[in-house]
């Protein structure tokens, strides 16, 4: 994994709104250098009246990446993934928690996903990873709900008589991509899941 930075000294932000309360434009100054973003239908492009409603002054920005590499790429991927019971059934406990932690960490060794945090409160789990760009993410997913539905009901009668039909995971679940400018701040989220 190779580490890069990039800093940035971001000046004199400021965003544009016209009369019926759409940003109509961003203007920023990074590095000395201006950055204007104007919409098509801009009431600046239009002649028609803006006012400058947000501004601030000066703020230090920094972003790193891990950088992972492949044959012919070089890729940041982090994603997290939100995973609830079937109709919110508080059956996720101490062993069964268990469990499931180490379940889906050996699936995601499997499909080499990298398991950064994961979390558990009684009816969901919250499982923040890294993967390379070719992970077949539906497959995967579907791994970890099958097996760590199949292993918990097998290891916990007590939780597969409290399922309706059997069922463990609900068939939807939350998959979003996270920037790691933001990861400390959701793996800070992440691991105050079940304490409140």
């Amino acid at each position: 994994m190779n580490i890069i930075g990039v800093n940035n000294i971001i000046k004199n932000v400021g965003v544009i709104m016209d009369g019926s309360n759409h940003i109509s434009s961003l203007i920023s100054e990074i590095d000395g250098d201006i950055f204007t973003a104007l919409p098509s239908r801009s009431p600046l492009r239009g002649g028609g009246e803006a006012e400058l409603i947000y501004s601030y002054e000066e703020k230090q920005t920094t972003m790193s990446y891990e950088l992972g590499k492949g044959a012919h790429s070089v890729y940041a991927l982090q994603y997290h993934l939100v995973q609830v019971v079937k109709q919110r059934k508080k059956v996720l406990e101490n062993g069964v928690i268990d469990l499931l932690k180490q379940k889906i960490r050996e699936i995601s060794g499997t499909f080499e996903a990298e398991v950064l945090n994961l979390e558990c409160d009684k009816d969901h789990f919250h499982l923040i990873f890294k993967a390379k760009p070719t992970l077949d993410m539906p497959r995967y997913i579907n791994a970890v709900k099958t097996i760590t539905s199949r292993e918990i009901q097998r290891n916990f009668p007590k939780v597969k008589r409290k399922l309706w039909k059997g069922v463990l995971w609900s068939p939807s679940y939350f998959l979003a991509t996270t920037g790691q400018v933001t990861l400390d701040v959701l793996k800070k989220y992440v691991e105050e899941q079940g304490n409140a």
